[in-house]
């Protein structure tokens, strides 16, 4: 193996070299990088985590990219991590909901070699930690490639307008892992945690700003200060020492700020190595929240696999777990929240809850109902919605909380069961029937549905199979005449009389009335109800917002 040029500190870009496991080592040794038991001809660097090269010490990270043949000369490939900036900042004294806070928040590029020691740079600000030591928030990072994507916010693109010490490059989230260790200039520097964003970044680039910087997870990160030393810019940086095991400080933010419902993930972080007591605490009462959560605790993101015509403008839409993960069982009647943009641009996201209609066993997909049309309604909580927006397509991305909501069978003595239902209300309402058909215990019940007509009565053939399976009546009436009406009896023009509903469900008398529909429908349905003088019944309800339906 023949190397060009080798310089004290490095390789210089453009060395060529052939195979051979002796000049392979001496190479290793120049950049003191540990050879062992690799091929002749190939060297690989470590792999970050979405299998880019992750930084190696000397500043460089180290790719091989071998020939046809062992003795075949091949291209040397560097990557390095430097130092664009150092930036310091005095303290100042800004107005947040009318109070005075004191920031450090405004750090300004300095030139030549800067001190650095355990309480951070000589000269600059750093206020109260808000979780752990202020020595673990020595030095704050952020890197140089992620300004692009907030240029259109920011009030200063100069280095240190995110209120980082170091402007960075080539050192990133995706491949820095928490308990790194760095040599920076002559200072010896450690991965403590993320950095999270305040309202002082709001304060500096506009309301909303801190929001949009976290969810994106190029938040920067914080380091301890192992041994004091100078850094200049254009320093290269150096990876030491690190545990494998670690996360990497993007999947840390993923999983203890975003996405706490993945037990796995917070485990890993939980048990990272050189993490502070502090976040150890944090992590692990998250931990302890996400294994004792009903469904999943916090948010998480589920991605539509397929959307399919149902009845009308209605649709049934497929929804997986983004990180491919099982979705936990659902009770029948429970809604579905999902996070929309909303369509006038007004508000980044917009809650909503959507009739869940997919197996109540849980598995791969949940599957969800509702008519592709635009709303920008606001609805109340507890109210489900029946408006999915209209350009929904397939590899779209929502947020979700676990499924929620208190319309529910009763338990397995509780008597007969009255179903009324108009509109999408039979979505619910099918998945309690396949809840009853699944437990194989004789029912006594009555179902009357109302809807516009046959073409938009939605799950019509699955709710008439439970039913003839469960021994079930059922009636349906629809606003306007139709042919179905002189081939089947159960079908009826107009909309029945509560009275009639009550006396036509009747053997023993109905103990419990499930009522879904639209607001108003519910509404008229539970006055009459009151009126009859059936205060006896256990009335459960379920409207959709109000105009939805």
């Amino acid at each position: 193996m023949h190397v060009d040029s080798v310089a004290e500190s490095g390789i210089e870009p453009a060395a060529r070299a052939t195979g051979g496991n002796e000049q392979g080592v001496q190479l290793e040794r120049a950049l003191e990088l540990p050879f062992e038991g690799r091929p002749q001809g190939h060297l690989q660097a470590p792999l970050g985590s979405r299998g880019s090269p992750a930084p190696v010490q000397i500043a460089h990270a180290l790719l091989y990219e071998p020939g046809p043949d062992a003795t075949t000369p091949f291209e040397l490939t560097l990557s390095s991590m430097r130092v664009v900036s150092v930036n310091i900042g005095e303290e100042a004294t800004i107005e947040i909901r009318d109070r005075d806070v004191r920031t450090g928040i405004y750090k300004r590029p300095r030139s030549g070699p800067q001190r650095v020691d355990a309480k951070g740079f000589v000269g600059d600000t750093v206020v109260e930690a808000r979780r752990g030591s202020t020595g673990d928030q020595a030095v704050s990072v952020y890197p140089l490639e992620h300004y692009a994507e907030f240029a259109d916010a920011l009030t200063d693109e100069a280095p240190g307008a995110f209120g980082e010490n170091l402007t960075t490059e080539g050192l990133l989230e995706e491949e820095s892992r928490i308990g790194d260790v760095f040599r920076v200039g002559s200072a010896t520097l450690q991965v403590s945690h993320p950095r999270l964003p305040c309202r002082k970044l709001d304060h500096r680039h506009g309301r909303g700003f801190s929001r949009r910087f976290l969810r994106s997870r190029h938040v920067g990160f914080y380091l301890r200060v192992i041994e004091p030393g100078m850094i200049s810019a254009g320093d290269a940086i150096a990876l030491i020492d690190r545990d494998a095991g670690s996360p990497t400080v993007d999947e840390f933010v993923r999983v203890t700020q975003l996405e706490y419902w993945d037990r796995e993930g917070l485990q890993r972080a939980h048990q990272a190595r050189d993490l502070a007591p502090e976040w150890r605490e944090l992590v692990g009462d998250k931990l302890g929240r996400a294994h004792a959560a009903e469904g999943w605790f916090g948010e998480r993101t589920l991605v539509v696999k397929g959307i399919r015509a149902e009845a009308g403008d209605i649709a049934r839409v497929d929804l997986a777990c983004a990180r491919g993960r099982p979705l936990p069982p659902f009770s029948p009647g429970q809604l579905l929240p999902l996070s929309f943009p909303s369509p006038d641009g007004s508000r980044a996201y917009q809650r909503r809850s959507y009739c869940l209609v997919g197996g109540a066993s849980g598995g791969e997909r949940y599957e969800i109902a509702g008519r592709l049309r635009d709303s920008s309604r606001m609805l109340f909580a507890g109210k489900a919605c029946s408006h999915l927006p209209a350009t929904l397509a397939s590899g779209d991305a929502v947020a979700s909380v676990a499924p929620r909501g208190l319309f529910a069978l009763p338990g397995s003595s509780a008597g007969p069961l009255l179903f009324v239902t108009e509109g999408l209300g039979s979505a619910p309402v099918l998945t309690m029937l396949r809840e009853l058909a699944a437990r194989g215990e004789p029912v006594h019940g009555f179902l009357a549905h109302c809807d516009v007509g046959p073409k938009t009565h939605a799950f019509a053939e699955a709710t008439r199979s439970f039913c003839e399976r469960l021994g079930i009546g059922t009636r349906t009436y629809y606003r306007s005449p139709t042919e179905a009406l002189a081939a089947d009896p159960t079908i009826h023009t107009g909309w029945p009389d509560v009275a009639e509903l009550l006396e036509w469900s009747r053997g023993p008398a109905p103990r419990t009335v499930l009522l879904a529909g639209s607001e108003s429908y519910v509404d008229h349905v539970s006055a009459r109800l009151g009126e009859l003088g059936s205060d006896s019944l256990d009335l459960r309800t379920l409207s959709f917002g109000a105009g939805d339906e």
